[in-house]
């Protein structure tokens, strides 16, 4: 399943996390999903990094600002696909995106260790 593609509303951060830990349960359902050892593992500790990340970046995010506020995060549904066409789809919307964080350093510092995380998978998952 590629993030979701919704044209009527502007990219916020609340639909920017809930594409991130979409990516996290799709990662999930391949883990669980998969019948070779190597996809298997490497797609589990995706999920494990992803998740500990989005926590890190929606926190930071909380930081900056002024006021304490929830941010209404909804995840989009998951379903299981291929993980190499999820990864690379993922990467595509995370960095077409990321500009809605402005020049914070901090937070374009954790999306840079998202997209890390995400080369380092598809490199494994292609051995």
């Amino acid at each position: 399943m590629e993030p979701a593609k919704n044209t009527s509303k502007p990219v916020t951060p609340a639909l920017y996390f809930g594409q991130i830990l979409q990516s996290v349960n799709i990662m999930t359902l391949v883990h669980l999903n998969s019948l070779q050892d190597s996809e298997h593992v490497y797609s589990g500790e995706y999920s494990k990094a992803l998740y500990e990340l989005a926590d890190e970046l929606i926190e930071s995010y909380q930081g900056t600002l002024s006021n304490r506020s929830r941010v209404n995060i909804i995840i989009p549904g998951s379903s299981y696909c291929h993980p190499n066409q999820h990864l690379t789809s993922f990467s595509q919307y995370l960095k077409s995106h990321r500009n809605i964080f402005g020049e914070d350093s901090s937070l374009q510092i954790i999306i840079d260790r998202i997209l890390n995380l995400i080369n380092k998978t598809n490199y494994q998952l292609s051995l």
